[in-house]
């Protein structure tokens, strides 16, 4: 998986921009729902302190989220009706979903976008093109204030819009991906978005029927596509089942999808089993499903902060 920046926001842990419909890769979310945005500075060889800039305040964060996500899900409703339904009821849960998903990045530290970039953003997507990636809009680049080899959870705090995962839990700022592919590559670094470098080339992943893809949203929703995790093959949606109805993907990368919920693929035949809204309750096992966090103790469904503490204290 490969995190993107803040003009779109992807369910579970979280992105907003750069790419279309990424999923945030190892963006660790705390178990301290207290933990917003700050986190404990680190040190620097002088002795003083490396405090990264705050993120954004709360209201500043739901405000500039809200447009965001209001462009992002009219943008599916126009170009992949059959997507949005499969994960959300309607649009109107699709802007408040993504905007409560979206509040914890935009809090991180380093993390500075305004509202008027976020305007600009969310009116270039309204514009765009279905097959256009909102990684190649000029409007939608936010980069962060956080310099390379920072600590980070979000490419949105990267001044290079590049946050690198080797791993869960913390990333690294690193130098932005190339527009364009290369001869040849030694390293997924030398490739460009929606691609990875395989025996010294890199191969195009996630923007056709039948490429390869590691989640969901490593697709291009935009063009009706989703991944079939079995396979880790990009599907195009075609129908739409409900709660306990067969869920099937066929030999043409064709999908029968799920209407607001999931496709349980460890039954026989595999059935569709609902999604947990947030608030709601939640069971990872027998449904509905959780995206964010299905607390243990409540058994509600929850969006956490992000914890930079846990990047600042290593």
């Amino acid at each position: 998986m490969d995190p993107r920046n803040v003009s779109l926001w992807v369910r579970g842990c979280a992105v907003l921009a750069g790419a279309l419909f990424l999923p945030t890769q190892g963006c660790s979310v705390s178990g301290d729902a207290a933990a917003q945005g700050t986190g404990d500075a680190g040190s620097n060889p002088d002795g003083g302190t490396d405090e990264p800039p705050p993120g954004l305040s709360e209201a500043d964060a739901r405000a500039v989220c809200t447009t965001l996500q209001t462009a992002r899900c009219a943008r599916l409703e126009r170009c992949a009706p059959l997507v949005l339904s499969v994960q959300y009821a309607s649009r109107e849960e699709c802007v408040s979903e993504g905007t409560e998903g979206c509040i914890p990045v935009l809090r991180l530290p380093g993390t500075s976008i305004t509202q008027a970039q976020a305007t600009a953003c969310a009116g270039a997507q309204n514009g765009a093109a279905c097959d256009k990636l909102t990684l190649d809009l000029s409007e939608c680049s936010t980069p962060g204030a956080l310099e390379n080899g920072k600590p980070c959870l979000s490419h949105d705090q990267c001044q290079s819009e590049q946050c690198t995962f080797t791993g869960s839990g913390c990333g690294t700022c690193a130098p932005p991906l190339p527009k364009t592919k290369p001869a040849s590559c030694s390293a997924q670094a030398d490739c460009p978005a929606y691609s990875v470098c395989s025996s010294g080339q890199c191969k195009d992943v996630g923007k056709a029927k039948g490429q390869d893809c590691a989640a969901g949203d490593e697709c291009i929703s935009s063009l009706g596509l989703t991944c079939d995790n079995d396979f880790g093959t990009c599907v195009e949606v075609t129908g739409l089942a409900t709660a306990s109805q067969p869920c099937r993907v066929d030999a043409a990368n064709t999908m029968i999808a799920c209407d607001d919920g999931l496709c349980n693929e460890s039954t026989t035949p595999a059935v569709c089993i609902p999604r947990a809204k947030i608030g709601g309750d939640c069971d990872q096992e027998a449904g509905p499903i959780c995206d964010y966090d299905c607390d243990a103790t409540t058994k509600k469904c929850v969006v956490r902060a992000l914890d930079y503490s846990i990047c600042t204290a290593r």
